[in-house]
This record gives structure tokens, C-alpha cells and sequence, in this order.
């Protein structure tokens, strides 16, 4: 496996920065406390002998969080090329509305890509058109390269739904809840397609292929408001 990029000095300001600025997810793994989530920046203090990030406390986790100062995390992300990061770093404080992060003596970068995929809230749905005809599919889970649908009935046109299949114009919809958007993507195409024997319903790996910055972030977003949503969720059970 080839070694990663090791970013130090004034690499590092510009990463932090740039993960504020675009609002880039974090998956952080605090290993002393057991917790696993994720955030983002939402501020940098700095001066001439320390600098922190803040980042936002994710949904559902401040009673495990406030036993968090002192520890070691490890944070992953990917930038808006796909290129997956890592670092470690200590807890500084929790504050009551943020999180205090020493800024890392290096950061990781890899030549390789990589997606966090979440299960996506029901009513999730992926939309086109073909030919007049309208097609409405679920999405089972989500990532920010892609998807994975499937149809409604347990029903395959394998001329269309096919590896290698391409659509166009399509749409990112749900309409119901805390959770409403849509998020359009200019092309998309079929990477991988499996049948569930039992139904016989299939489902398809999706990889998105082209779209906008603006569209980009919004499916960052939308992925960050599920997460936070179902860790809230958590904490009640």
C-alpha cells in the first residue's frame, strides 16, 4: 500500500480553513469513550503559541461528549476532489455549544477515494424521466459519490436498469419531515445491480458523475442533517 502525503506546517491552517469554509464532514472516533459521529467546523481560534478548531456537537451525543476533554480523536474526511484525509488530535475542552480541537502536528492525506455512506430517512427518493415516462426509486443509503436504489415494485427492465446505464437530469427528493430537499445531478450511471432472491426485487449502486459545487454541498448537508437526526434519535432509546 502506497505511504501517505504527511501535510505540516502552514499546510495545516489551510486545510482547517478550507474544511470551515466548506462545511466539509468530519467522521471523528473518540477510542477512550467508545464514541463514533460526525461534525463539522464551525470556527478556529489561533494565536502565537496555540490554535484549536471548533467543531459542532453532533446530535444526541452531549452526555458522552462532556467526558471527552483530554482524549485522543481521530478525525477522517474526504475534500471536495474525493481525496480521503485523516489526523488525530486532543479534545481541548467541551464547551457547551462546541468542541475545542488542538490543531494536529500533521494531517494524512491518500491517494485513494472514499465515501461514508448513511442509510437514508424513508421517503428518501431518487427521480428522472425517460421518454415521457416517469421513474421513482428509494434510496436505501446515500454517500456523496453516489447511491444505492431501488424500485418501488419488484419489477427489472433490464434494457434500462443495466450496468454501465446512464441518466440524466435527475433528482435527490424527499418532501416529508425536518429533512426536505432537492438536490439536482446532471448525470449519473449503474455500477453495480443485485437481486434480492427472495422478493425478487433488485436494487442499484449508483455513482453520481456530474454536478454542480452548489449540488455537492447540499448532499453533504443532507447526509450531516441525517446523521445528526438519527444520533438525536439514539439518545432517547
Amino acid at each position: 500500500m502506497e505511504a501517505p502525503d504527511r501535510l505540516i506546517g502552514k499546510k495545516i491552517n489551510g486545510i482547517i480553513d478550507q474544511l470551515q469554509k466548506e462545511k466539509t464532514i468530519l467522521k471523528l472516533n473518540i477510542l477512550d469513550i467508545g464514541y463514533k459521529g460526525l461534525s463539522i467546523v464551525i470556527g478556529v481560534d489561533r494565536d502565537d503559541r496555540n490554535s484549536f478548531f471548533l467543531i459542532d456537537y453532533p446530535g444526541g451525543s452531549r452526555d458522552m461528549l462532556s467526558k471527552a476533554s483530554g482524549k485522543s480523536v481521530f478525525f477522517e474526511f474526504n475534500d471536495l476532489d474525493n481525496i480521503q484525509y485523516s489526523f488525530r488530535s486532543i479534545v481541548e475542552k467541551v464547551a457547551q455549544d462546541s468542541i475545542w480541537i488542538r490543531f494536529p502536528e500533521g494531517i494524512d492525506r491518500k491517494q485513494r477515494r472514499k465515501y461514508f455512506r448513511i442509510a437514508t430517512p424513508p421517503g428518501t427518493r431518487i427521480t428522472f424521466d425517460i421518454s415521457g415516462r416517469r421513474y421513482d426509486l428509494n434510496v436505501i443509503n446515500l454517500s456523496e459519490g453516489g447511491a444505492l436504489i431501488n424500485q418501488r415494485a419488484s419489477r427489472h427492465e433490464e434494457a434500462l436498469f443495466c450496468k454501465d446505464g446512464e441518466f440524466r437530469n435527475i433528482s435527490l427528493v424527499r418532501n416529508e419531515g425536518d429533512l426536505r430537499t432537492r438536490i439536482s445531478i446532471k448525470k449519473a450511471k449503474i455500477v453495480r445491480i443485485k437481486k434480492n432472491p427472495e422478493i425478487g426485487r433488485y436494487s442499484y449502486g449508483l455513482q453520481f458523475l456530474e454536478m454542480g459545487i452548489a449540488e455537492k454541498e447540499g448532499i453533504r448537508e443532507f447526509i450531516y442533517k441525517c446523521q445528526r437526526r438519527d444520533l438525536k434519535s439514539r439518545s432517547f432509546l
